[in-house]
This record gives structure tokens, C-alpha cells and sequence, in this order.
């Protein structure tokens, strides 16, 4: 590659140039003929051999004359020091532009100005202007679905992203890509996302940890406990299924003579010839798990047939435990060569989390929660939504303090059955049409979630066997871009009141009442040093939790020292702590607010209205 003095120049240099050239109706001779130079090494920089010049570069982009050609020249002649260079067509480069630009310039002004009160109000601005356009230069999005188990939720969701075959007749239920059923079918959690071609990524568990799930398989056969199904102990239906097939352990099912139906239970008949430690390596060892080594399924079109069918099989074998080189999996990714929200700029990754069993408290279903890239939806059966299930789980988000965020980030998606939305009452009367149920139902869903104090999560009806996807889809495409407007609205007022810091950065006033606020705020953090006594016990939660729980997830948690999934011994005692925390915290960040809201209402404390004093509060409240 010819050497250049172009400096960084971005990787697509060579194919914005063609396609600029192509749209602007000019052909490699016509550009040659402009820069001098034969039309050969035209081709060869659209084609990247070359890397060209800044001159040249100008030179091409001006005989091209149309106004995105020039807008992409003002874009090459941005030094990026502080951001990563984002792609000319990223949907956020104004605002990252504005960013970028704001950030060399407080720098540069702090650099000529030295001054610890400067520095140190810039470098709070900086860092929020640095944290906001972080989360608009990242085009990564997912959508978490959460829901009890059989409520219709990995129905949903495949109909939703167009993970359905395609072509074949039958009911949804034969053609859904993703296996499921009346609850407890996927093993573990399901994400799905875009790539180049058909395929599978398993995640397993750890050797020691399938060791765990064996003693709790074997336990279960060599002391079942009394009214629990098919005599589990401590292990899923799900897992105990898979560790069957694995193991070739599996139940037979038989008509006899008389008509009536015999259960053969191969394992069973395998625990009563076998003393329990026997079994338990026994069990272990009919795993092969030194043959289940692959982590990596690829769809190979030339020999598996029809790739969306490849999957769903592929799928099915791997939730069941039903392929030989296959571990038992802790996590399956599900790849697809299409969009998975085509009416999204963005690229979304679909989180199927593990059916709700019990309590919603959990630390999966936590960190959907908090995470600020994820929308997640709420899933919940038509007639009961939005349910007490997300009552119980979106209470405890206020209760820890961290609900105005999240709520905005989530959505109540009630799963309508055939004909369920037509039984809905208005006034006694049944509703005429499903769409009147539906509206009825929406009102009737918000209006209990503002009773608990969730007045940001709006809610939606979705029917996976009849409606279609485009309004939810369009739905959760919205909430999306509102969540990335914000953060370009947080750049625009950082910016803001970055370039009025440099304005009235030799204010005598400002720097006054700066003194005076930092003076305020340190009298107050002296006062409040410590926390008051803890407010009560942080177990009464993991206590409740044992008592609700079935017996043998309290089994299995105390099995492997409080941690198992649907009962973690450290989740409810860290919830227990936060609850109490905030608790105690609640008087002191009550009075820091008033007083900070006090001083920014305090006219004084912003002669000639200092919009730096004034963002620095704000951003001191927010925190609180």
C-alpha cells in the first residue's frame, strides 16, 4: 500500500468515495480528469489499495459537487482525540460531531486558563459529555422479555422478530423456531441476534457444576420428596429431561393389555440395583461429558437442508440434552441472516430469559433490568396483566431506589389468546370488537401500574396467532429512539453550558458563588458523616423467600452454600441491604435536595444567571 499523508483516515474511505461519485453521476474518468492522474488509481483507491492524500481527497470530493460530498469532506477534516472516528453514516454524528468538537475546545480552554475551580468544574462537564456520547456512538440494543413460565412469551417474541418458518402450513405452534410449550420447555436463557449466516453458540455449564445438577438428579431418585412431580428433587424438569437424554436414562411410556398406560423409569430401576454414591458416578459417567465438546453449531446449506428448519431442529436436540457432542447449556445464542427489527437503524440482540418459576426476584432478571441498553418487556397473560408477578418485581425496583430510570426502559406487553379480547367489559356490556378489548385493557393495565407508583411503563396487547407485529414492533422502536434522544439532548446541554463556562470563566461573581455553594455543600456532608441505626433486619426477605419457595429449591440452595437460581440466599440479603440503605439514607439525600434546590433558586448564588452554578446543582441532585 502506497504511503499517504493522510492521517487516520477512516477505513471506508475508498467506498464512501465510489458511492458519493456514483450518486453524484460521475464516472472514474470524470474524477481522473479532475485530479490529473490516470483512472486506474481512481479504482484502486475506491477499491482501498490506495490510501489518498487530504489534497487529493479535496480535489475529488470538489468535482463531484453535491452537498453530501461536501458534508463528508467537513467530516474527514475532524481530528477525533477524545471519541473513536464514528462511520459517515452513523445516525448520531451531528451530535457526536458536537461532542467531539466541545470536548477538544474545553481542553484546549483549560490548558491556556489553569485553575483548580475551572478544572474542576470542566472535568465534570467533560464527563458527562464523554459518558453521553459513549451511549450514542454504540448501535448495540436488546430487548429482554421476561414473563412466567406458559404465558406465552418465546411465542411472542418469535412471531415479533420473524423467527417462524417460512412456506409451511400448520399451526404456530409447528412452526415456531424456537422450542416451547405450556412452560418450562428452554433450559436456560435464549438470546438471539444478526449474523452472517444460520447457527447455534452454546455456552455449558462447568464440569463441577453438571457434578452438582447429578447429586441433585440422584438424590431425587434415591429419596423423592412427597408431592413433587415425578419425584424431582431440587432439579428443574427442564434440566432433569436433558440429563435423561444425556445419560440414556430415559422414561418409557406404554399401553398394556388392559388399556391402561405403564411408566418404565430407567433411571429409577437404575437407583434401586446402585448404592448412592455408585449411582451418582454411574449417572456422571453415562454423560460422556469429555465428548461434549462442542460449543459451535453452523448451518451448512449444501447438507442440512432449509436453514430455518435446520435451526429449529438443531435447537430442539440442544434444550433436550439430545446431541451426543453437546454439553448441558448454561446459555444458547441463536444467530439468524436477517434483521431481527427491520424498522430499527440499530442492531438488536433478543434476550429470552429463563421462564419465571416462583419469585421474580432474581439476578438475571435484575441486571435486564438495569441495563441502560435494554428494553424490556414485561410479558404477562392477557386477563391477569399487568399481573402480580411484576408487581412483586417492580415495587422492589422503588423499593432499592433505582425505579425512574428504569422504568422508562420497560414496557408491559399483555399476550392475548384467540377471542380473549372480545370477553373484555365496558360498563357491564361486552365489548364489540377485539381492538375496543384491547384499548379497555390497556387503560384497566396503566391505571394499575400507576397505583404502584410505575407511571412510565406504558402497556401493549399482542396476539402471536393473529395480530400483526408491526405496531409493537413500532412501539419498541420508538422507546428505543427516545432513549437515544435523550442522551443527544444531554450533549446539546452539556455543550451548552461548556461554551458559557468559557464565556464567564473570568467572572468574579461566578467564581464567588462557586465558594459559596462548595462552602454550603461541605457544611452539610459534616453534619451528615454517618448513617442513622439500621431500621430493621436485612433477612426478613430471605426468610419470607424460604418460607414461599417449594422445598426443594430450598433443598438445592442450601445444597450449593445459598446459591441457586430461583432461590439465591446473597440476592435477597443484598436486596435486604439496599432496601435498608435507602431507608437510612432517605433523610440526609431529602435535605441535600432541598438545599440544593434551595441554592439553585437562590438568585445570589447565580449573579447574572451563571448557567455553570446552575448545571453543576442539577447534576448534584440528580445523584442523590
Amino acid at each position: 500500500m502506497e504511503a499517504s499523508p493522510f492521517s487516520h483516515p477512516p477505513v471506508d474511505l475508498g467506498t464512501q468515495l465510489a458511492r458519493l461519485r456514483k450518486q453524484a453521476g460521475k464516472t472514474q474518468a470524470d474524477v481522473s480528469a479532475a485530479l490529473g492522474v490516470d483512472s486506474s488509481k481512481i479504482s484502486r483507491i475506491e477499491d482501498g489499495k490506495i490510501i489518498p492524500s487530504m489534497e487529493d481527497v479535496d480535489t475529488i470530493i470538489g468535482s463531484l459537487c453535491t452537498n453530501e460530498a461536501e458534508l463528508y469532506r467537513r467530516y474527514l477534516r475532524i481530528t477525533w482525540r477524545f471519541l473513536k472516528r464514528p462511520p459517515f453514516d452513523h445516525p448520531d454524528l451531528e451530535h457526536l460531531e458536537t461532542a467531539e468538537c466541545t470536548l477538544q475546545r474545553i481542553e484546549s480552554f483549560c490548558a491556556q486558563n489553569p485553575s483548580p475551580a475551572l478544572t474542576a468544574q470542566a472535568s465534570m462537564h467533560m464527563e458527562g459529555l464523554t459518558r453521553a456520547a459513549g451511549y450514542l456512538w454504540e448501535l448495540e440494543h436488546s430487548l429482554g422479555f421476561i414473563g412466567s413460565i406458559g404465558v406465552g412469551k418465546t411465542t411472542a417474541l418469535c412471531t415479533l422478530c420473524g423467527l417462524v418458518s417460512e412456506g409451511e402450513e400448520g399451526a404456530l405452534v409447528e412452526r415456531i423456531l424456537l422450542e416451547y410449550g405450556a412452560g418450562g420447555t428452554t433450559i436456560c436463557e435464549v438470546v438471539i441476534r444478526t449474523g452472517s449466516d444460520f447457527r447455534l453458540l452454546v455456552e455449558p455449564y462447568t464440569e463441577e457444576e453438571v457434578i452438582q445438577f447429578v447429586n441433585d438428579f440422584c438424590a431425587g431418585l434415591v429419596d423423592p420428596q412427597p408431592n413433587t412431580e415425578d419425584g424431582e428433587r431440587g432439579v428443574p424438569k427442564e434440566i432433569d429431561r436433558a440429563i435423561r437424554n444425556m445419560s440414556g436414562l430415559k422414561k418409557a411410556r406404554a399401553k398394556g393389555a388392559d388399556g391402561k398406560r405403564t411408566t418404565t423409569d430407567q433411571a429409577a430401576e437404575l437407583a434401586r440395583e446402585l448404592r448412592p454414591e455408585a449411582l451418582r458416578s454411574e449417572v456422571f459417567n453415562r454423560l460422556r461429558m469429555w465428548d461434549r465438546t462442542t460449543t459451535n453449531l453452523v448451518y451448512r446449506p449444501e447438507i442440512d437442508g432449509e436453514g430455518r428448519v435446520w435451526l429449529r431442529n438443531a435447537f430442539a436436540e440442544v434444550n433436550k440434552g439430545q446431541r451426543s457432542d453437546v454439553g448441558l447449556p448454561r446459555r444458547i445464542t441463536v444467530v439468524v441472516p436477517f434483521p431481527l427489527s427491520p424498522a430499527l437503524p440499530f442492531n438488536v440482540t433478543i434476550v429470552d430469559t429463563k421462564g419465571i418459576d416462583g419469585s421474580p426476584l432474581r439476578p438475571d432478571l435484575k441486571a435486564c433490568l438495569e441495563n441502560p441498553r435494554m428494553i424490556t418487556v414485561l410479558c404477562s397473560a392477557f386477563n391477569q396483566a399487568p399481573g402480580p408477578i411484576f408487581e412483586q418485581l417492580l415495587k422492589q425496583t422503588i423499593e432499592t431506589g433505582s425505579s425512574e430510570s428504569v422504568f422508562t426502559r420497560c414496557i408491559g406487553l399483555a399476550l392475548a389468546r384467540d377471542g380473549e379480547a372480545k370477553k373484555m367489559t365496558d360498563e357491564g356490556e361486552f365489548v364489540q370488537t377485539a381492538e375496543e378489548g384491547y384499548e379497555l385493557k390497556i387503560d384497566q393495565a396503566e391505571s394499575e401500574l400507576r397505583r404502584w407508583g410505575c407511571d412510565a411503563v406504558p402497556v401493549q396487547v399482542y396476539n402471536a396467532n393473529g395480530d400483526v407485529s408491526a405496531p409493537v414492533l413500532s412501539f419498541l422502536s420508538d422507546k428505543v429512539r427516545r432513549l437515544r434522544a435523550d442522551q443527544s439532548k444531554r450533549i446539546v446541554q452539556i455543550s451548552g453550558e461548556i461554551n458559557s463556562l468559557i464565556r464567564d470563566h473570568e467572572s468574579v461573581l461566578l467564581a464567588s458563588a462557586q465558594r459559596e455553594v462548595f462552602r454550603r455543600l461541605s457544611i452539610f456532608v459534616r453534619q451528615h458523616q454517618w448513617l442513622p441505626t439500621r431500621t430493621g433486619p436485612v433477612h426478613l426477605r430471605l426468610e419470607r423467600a424460604v418460607r414461599e419457595q417449594h422445598q426443594r429449591s430450598v433443598w438445592a440452595t442450601a445444597n450449593r452454600a445459598g446459591s441457586w437460581p430461583t432461590l439465591d440466599v446473597y440476592y435477597y440479603l443484598g436486596v435486604g441491604t439496599a432496601v435498608d440503605a435507602k431507608k437510612r439514607a432517605n433523610p440526609a439525600a431529602d435535605g441535600l435536595q432541598e438545599l440544593i434546590t434551595n441554592m439553585i433558586g437562590d438568585e445570589t448564588l447565580a449573579p447574572g444567571d451563571r448557567p455553570p452554578v446552575r448545571l453543576e446543582l442539577e447534576e448534584r441532585g440528580e445523584h442523590c
